[in-house]
């Protein structure tokens, strides 16, 4: 079983999507657009990839054909949309995995608006801009920082009433007020 990319459709992407593909520089999952190597400049855009691929193989071998595509095709129009776009509709995990939280922390971050088409070019300018101010690779980064963040702040708090709820306990117990 394979999935297909046609690139005679219009490319329609969701905000965390556009920060996947236009991140200012690499992130974890895959290189930048500048990154993509110049010998790489087959579009294999339109061959089909092996969805028995597992999701994390699947989501690189994507973001790759749309990175390089991108890369041959700068001037390429790309509209911003809501909900699926054409990367989900192609995804057998989308269902399970999909994260729609982030589209719009990621269409701010950038100044995008949904509806409006945005040329490869000003993508790639607008990821460099908010990489520049703010040191994240892309607005996802920045959330999983925050994230990580909130949950060690929360995770001290939680180990402060333990300590607490034990210095309590010690002090009313008798067993262990004898030791």
């Amino acid at each position: 079983m394979t999935t297909q990319f046609n690139s005679e459709e219009p490319i329609k992407l969701r905000g965390h999507h556009v920060a996947e593909l236009f991140s200012g520089r690499a992130t974890s999952t895959s290189a930048s657009l500048g990154e993509i190597s110049e010998s790489n400049n087959k579009d294999n855009f339109n061959e089909p990839i092996n969805r028995n691929l597992s999701k994390g193989a699947w989501d690189q071998e994507v973001i790759l054909r749309f990175k390089n595509h991108f890369k041959l095709n700068p001037s390429l129009e790309i509209e911003i949309v809501e909900g699926f776009d054409m990367i989900c509709e192609k995804c057998s995990f989308a269902k399970l995995h999909c994260v729609f939280s982030e589209d719009e922390f990621c269409l701010k971050s950038y100044d995008l608006k949904v509806g409006k088409t945005y040329t490869v070019q000003e993508l790639v300018a607008r990821a460099g801009l908010y990489t520049e101010v703010y040191r994240f690779a892309n607005p996802i980064e920045e959330i999983d920082y925050l994230n990580f963040r909130g949950a060690l702040q929360r995770e001290k708090a939680n180990l402060k009433a333990r300590a607490k709820r034990i210095r309590d306990y010690t002090k009313s117990s008798p067993c262990v007020s004898q030791i």
